[in-house]
This record gives structure tokens, C-alpha cells and sequence, in this order.
């Protein structure tokens, strides 16, 4: 019983430093809300159309990389439609 109660003392207040070193360097709320903005999961049209932090030519290309992307899938599938049922 005295052992568990000695690792307590010890280790107690050393992962609770950990955690509060691990917690400052996250960062502060606003960029985990920039960053969770930015990580929008695998939606391409979402992340390239809202994208703020993009130059203006930089999100032109992007829309134009992106109409193209969907014209191509939609000539793809209208070709193959078997793949798409």
C-alpha cells in the first residue's frame, strides 16, 4: 500500500507538469479552430473553395484544377457506367 502511495507522490505531480508543458504548446484555442477550419476531412471542393489563407490566383487554379476534376469524373462515368451502380 505505501509503495502505490510513494509512486502517487511522485509521479503525480510529474505527469501533471507534462500535461500542463504538452497543454501550452498545443497552441491556443483560436489556431486550433484556424487549424480544424483548414482540416476539413478529404472535402476537396470545401478546403480549396473557403480556403482564406490561399493567394487569389492560387484559389483560381484550384477552382479551375477542381471544375476540371469534375468534368473529367463526369466523362468517365457517362463512358462507364457500369462502374458507378
Amino acid at each position: 500500500m505505501a509503495t502505490f502511495g510513494l509512486l502517487a507522490l511522485t509521479f503525480g505531480p510529474c505527469l501533471a507538469f507534462c500535461g500542463w508543458v504538452l497543454k501550452i504548446a498545443s497552441g491556443t484555442p483560436e489556431e486550433e479552430r484556424r487549424k480544424a477550419r483548414l482540416k476539413i476531412a478529404g472535402n476537396y471542393r470545401t478546403r480549396f473553395f473557403t480556403a482564406v489563407e490561399q493567394h487569389k490566383s492560387k484559389r483560381a487554379q484550384a477552382v479551375k484544377d477542381w471544375l476540371a476534376y469534375e468534368e473529367r469524373m463526369q466523362r468517365h462515368a457517362r463512358e462507364n457506367p457500369d462502374e458507378f451502380q
